[in-house]
C-alpha cells in the first residue's frame, strides 16, 4: 500500500512518485500523472508493479509510466481518462489479454502478428506511435494483412499503424470514429 508522503502533488497534479514501488493506489483527488519522457511522474521506476489510478484522474500524459519494466498491472477506476501517446511506453511486464493490452479503454499495446487482427469491442481508442514509431498500440507488426476496427473505436491516436509493410485491407464500421 502507498503512503501519501511517496507523491509529490501540486493542485491535483502527480509531479513524481518518490516510494519504494510495489503495488500502489494513487490518491484520490489527483486529477493528472504528468509525464514525459525523461521525468514522468513514474517514468523509470524500476519496482512498480501494480498501479490503481483513481476515478479522480481525467489525464494520464505521455510517457507518465516511460520505462517501468515491472509494472504488470494497471487498475483504471475511471471511464473518461485521456490516455497519452506513449503513457505506457516500455511496460513491458503490461499485462495482456489475448495479446490485447488495454488501459481505460485504451488499446496501448497489441502483441499478436496475425494475418489479421480483430481489435475487441469496448476499446474506445488507439494510441499512436512515439515519434520513431517504434510504441503506441502496435509495433511493427510485419505479417498483419487487415485490421477490423470495431464501432466502438471513436478516437485513433497519430500513426499507430506505423511500420506494416504488409497491410492491405482496414475494416473501420461507419459508426466509429
Amino acid at each position: 500500500m502507498s503512503n501519501p508522503n511517496d507523491f509529490v502533488i501540486e493542485n491535483g497534479v502527480l509531479k513524481e512518485y518518490v516510494g519504494p514501488g510495489g503495488d500502489v493506489v494513487i490518491p484520490d483527488g489527483v486529477t493528472t500523472i504528468e509525464g514525459d519522457y525523461s521525468s514522468g511522474a513514474f517514468s523509470r521506476c524500476r519496482n512498480l508493479e501494480r498501479i490503481t489510478i483513481p476515478e479522480s484522474v481525467k489525464e494520464i500524459q505521455h510517457g507518465a509510466f516511460y520505462n517501468c519494466y515491472t509494472l504488470r498491472q494497471i487498475e483504471l477506476k475511471g471511464n473518461d481518462t485521456v490516455v497519452g501517446d506513449g503513457a505506457f511506453e516500455g511496460c513491458i511486464g503490461r499485462e495482456c489479454v489475448d495479446g490485447f493490452a488495454i488501459v481505460g479503454g485504451q488499446l496501448v499495446n497489441c502483441t499478436r502478428d496475425d494475418e489479421e487482427i480483430v481489435i475487441p469491442e469496448g476499446v474506445s481508442g488507439i494510441n499512436s506511435c512515439d515519434s520513431f514509431g517504434t510504441e503506441g498500440a502496435f509495433r511493427h507488426r510485419g505479417s498483419v494483412v487487415r485490421i477490423r476496427v470495431p464501432k466502438s473505436v471513436k478516437k485513433i491516436q497519430g500513426t499507430p499503424f506505423y511500420g506494416f509493410s504488409k497491410l492491405k485491407t482496414m475494416y473501420i464500421s461507419n459508426e466509429s470514429i
